[in-house]
C-alpha cells in the first residue's frame, strides 16, 4: 500500500491537468464562438471614432465593460452597486466650495483654457449598437458633483459612528442616469481629538470621493486622488520582478518557463472546480438577489512602525502580518457563525505592468487561501501565510483571471451580466500603500487619507482595504448583509484590533 500511494498521488495529478487541459480548451472553443461578437464590436469602436467622435467618448474597455452594467438602467445591477470605490481625506484647514470646484476644473475637467486631464469626468456611460461607451454630457455642471454634507455629532467617537454610516450610504447609493458616475463631498469642522492636536489651523475639513470602477481600478483611483489632486507623486507599482519572485538563478528560471505550462493548467482546474464547491458562510447567498452593504473599520489607524518590528522580529513580510491578522478575524468570526473552516480563499488586485496614470481598468487579481481556523497559534498562522504569498507569487491565478475578464468583457452587456460573475472566492483584500510624505491639497497639509471599495457582482461577501499613508495603516471592511448583521460586523472589526496587538506582543517576545 505504501508503494501504491506515490502512483495514486500521480494519477491525482494527472486528473488535475487533464481537466485542465479540458477547461482550457472549452475556453478557446468559447472564444472561438465569440469571435463574431469581438469582430462586431471592433467594428462598432472604428464606426463610433469615425461618425459619432463629436458625441462620444473613448469605448469603454474590455475590463472597464465588466462593470459598467451597473450603470446600465435595465439591469438590476444598477439598483444595488458593489462596484463603488472612494477615498477619504482630512483636510488641515477650511476648504471652501470655490476653491474645490477651481481645483476640479484646472486639475481633472479643464476649461476653455486648459485640457482636460480626465474627459471621462464629464461624460456619462451609454450603451450604443449593442456595447458600452463614454458619451459626452452636454449638460454637465460641475454643481451636481460637489456637495457639502454635516455631521451632527459634538465627539469624536459619534463622528465616526456617523462617518461609518455615511460610507455605507455612499456605497449603495446607485449613480444617477446619464451624469459622469462620481461624487465629491466635504464635511466641515470634522472632529478628530488626536489630529486636531497636530492641526496648525484648529480645523479640519473631510473630503470624500466616491466614484464608479467603470472609470478605472483602484490603482487609477489612487493616481487620480494624489497626484491628480493632491499633487503629491506616486511611485509606479508593477507586479512582482523576478527577483522578487526568487528566480535569482538561471536554472530556477528555466525550471518556472518549462513548468508554467502545468501550473496554468492546474490553477485553472482548481479555480473551475472550485465554483461546485461546499460554500463558506461567507459566500453570498444569492449573488443575483440585490443586497445591502454593510461597513466598518476600527476607530483609530494602526502603527505602521509597530507592524515592521512585528514583521522583523518574526521573519516575515509586512503583508502577511496584515493578512494574518485579517484572516483570525475572519476565521473567529466565522467560526461564530457555523462550522469554522481551515482555509478561506481569497483575492488581491494586481496592477499590470506600465499601469497607465489616465484612469484606467489595468489589473488583474491573485488568488490564493488565507488559513482562518480559529485555534491556529498567531505565529503559525503568519509563517503559513508567508509560505502561501511567497507559493502565490510563482502561481498563473493573474495571467487566468486576465484572460477571462478580457474574453468575457468584450461581450455584449447581458452577456456579461450572465457570465462574467465571481462565483468561486468569498473574500478579498485590497491593499494600497500610500505615499510616505506628506499630501497637500492647495497648500494645505493632508493629515490622514482612506478608501473604501465594494465586494464586485458575485458570492464575494468580505472585502478588507488596507491603506496606509506616512506611519498609519488604515483597515476597513465591507460586508454584504447577506452574509453578516450590522453587529457581526462590528465583532469582526473588534477582533481585527485584537489580533494586530496579540501578534505585536508574541513578537516583542520572541
Amino acid at each position: 500500500m505504501v508503494m501504491l500511494s506515490p502512483l495514486i498521488t500521480l494519477i491525482k495529478e494527472g486528473l488535475i491537468l487533464l481537466h485542465g487541459l479540458f477547461v482550457f480548451l472549452s475556453l478557446l472553443i468559447l472564444i472561438l464562438l465569440f469571435t463574431p461578437i469581438y469582430i462586431y464590436r471592433w467594428c462598432v469602436i472604428k464606426y463610433v471614432a469615425c461618425f459619432h467622435k463629436s458625441k462620444f467618448g473613448k469605448p469603454i474597455g474590455s475590463l472597464g465593460s465588466l462593470f459598467a452594467i451597473e450603470l446600465l438602467p435595465n439591469f438590476p445591477a444598477s439598483k444595488a452597486p458593489k462596484c463603488v470605490v472612494g477615498s477619504k481625506i482630512i483636510i488641515d484647514g477650511h476648504v471652501t466650495m470655490q476653491e474645490l470646484e477651481e481645483m476640479f476644473y484646472v486639475k481633472w475637467i479643464g476649461n476653455k483654457e486648459l485640457t482636460s486631464r480626465y474627459p471621462e469626468a464629464t461624460q456619462y456611460v451609454e450603451k450604443f449598437m449593442g456595447f458600452v461607451f463614454w458619451k459626452k454630457d452636454p449638460y454637465f455642471k460641475i454643481e451636481n458633483h460637489l456637495k457639502i454634507l454635516s455631521l451632527k455629532g459634538s465627539t469624536e467617537a459619534e463622528m465616526e459612528e456617523e462617518l461609518c454610516h455615511l460610507s455605507e450610504e455612499l456605497l449603495n447609493k446607485p449613480f444617477p442616469h446619464k451624469r459622469s458616475p462620481w461624487e465629491a463631498y466635504v464635511v466641515h469642522n470634522y472632529k478628530n481629538d488626536g489630529l486636531l492636536k497636530r492641526s496648525k489651523t484648529g480645523e479640519l475639513t473631510l473630503l470624500i470621493l466616491r466614484m464608479h470602477h467603470t472609470f478605472a481600478d483602484g490603482f487609477s483611483v489612487m493616481y487620480a486622488v494624489i497626484e491628480g489632486l493632491l499633487d503629491t507623486p506616486l511611485k509606479d507599482i508593477a507586479l512582482p520582478n523576478s527577483k522578487e519572485l526568487g528566480l535569482t538563478k538561471l536554472s530556477e528560471k528555466v525550471e518556472f518557463g518549462l513548468s508554467f505550462p502545468l501550473r496554468f493548467l492546474r490553477d485553472l482546474s482548481e479555480y473551475s472546480r472550485g465554483a461546485f464547491g461546499e460554500k463558506t458562510g461567507f459566500h453570498r447567498v444569492d449573488d443575483r438577489f440585490p443586497s445591502r452593504t454593510l461597513y466598518g473599520r476600527p476607530p483609530d489607524p494602526f502603527s505602521v512602525e509597530k507592524i515592521r518590528i512585528t514583521k522583523e522580529k518574526l521573519g516575515v513580510s509586512f503583508t502577511a502580518v496584515v493578512l494574518s491578522v485579517l484572516a483570525s478575524a475572519m476565521g473567529k468570526t466565522l467560526g461564530g457563525k457555523r462550522k469554522p473552516v481551515e482555509k478561506l480563499l481569497t483575492y488581491i488586485p494586481l496592477p499590470l505592468p506600465g499601469h497607465p496614470r489616465e484612469l484606467s481598468n489595468h489589473a488583474t487579481i491573485v488568488c490564493f487561501p488565507l488559513p482562518t481556523a480559529p485555534e491556529l497559534d498567531p505565529v503559525v498562522r503568519v509563517k503559513k501565510l508567508e509560505a502561501n504569498l511567497t507559493q502565490a507569487k510563482r502561481n498563473t491565478t493573474p495571467l487566468m483571471f486576465l484572460l477571462l475578464m478580457k474574453t468575457l468583457g468584450s461581450l455584449f452587456p447581458f452577456m456579461i451580466d450572465i457570465l462574467a460573475r465571481n462565483r468561486v472566492i468569498p473574500t478579498g483584500v485590497s491593499n494600497f500603500p500610500g505615499p510616505g510624505i506628506e499630501m497637500r491639497l492647495n497648500g494645505k497639509r493632508g493629515m490622514e487619507g482612506d478608501f473604501f471599495a465594494g465586494t464586485l457582482q458575485g458570492v464575494t461577501g468580505v472585502g478588507f482595504q488596507v491603506g496606509s499613508y506616512q506611519d498609519c495603516l488604515r483597515v476597513s471592511t465591507v460586508v454584504d448583509n447577506q452574509v453578516m448583521s450590522k453587529s457581526e460586523v462590528k465583532q469582526m472589526v473588534s477582533y481585527v484590533v485584537e489580533e494586530f496587538d496579540k501578534l505585536y506582543e508574541l513578537a516583542m517576545k520572541s
